[in-house]
């Protein structure tokens, strides 16, 4: 049996992404970084082209469009995390990726 579609909606606006959108997806990267003084963990934000596989993670934010995705780098220039910038899921439709 073949499953519904997948919908994504923007993380900020809320759009709905269709086939031929050219989407983005921001996300957070972690690492630990050793120097000469100790370890400590290290938080990137990402922006990358739209992948399917990369969309379904649950910490990726898909954004409709480059103002968009400065939104989210901008909101997690101040907070230090994407999380905060999320909707709560309450607002979140049934069915759809936020």
């Amino acid at each position: 049996m073949n499953e519904a579609p997948r919908l994504f909606r923007c993380a900020i606006c809320g759009t709905i992404k269709g086939d031929g959108n050219h989407w983005l997806l921001v996300f957070e990267s972690r690492s630990m970084s050793v120097d000469g003084i100790g370890a400590s963990a290290k938080t990137r934000v990402c922006v990358s082209h739209w992948d399917n596989v990369l969309a379904l993670q649950a910490q990726t934010y898909p954004v409709c469009g480059n103002g968009h995705a400065h939104v989210l780098v901008d909101r997690w220039l101040s907070s230090n995390c994407l999380e905060a910038s999320r909707k709560p899921a309450s607002e979140a439709s049934e069915g759809l990726n936020l």
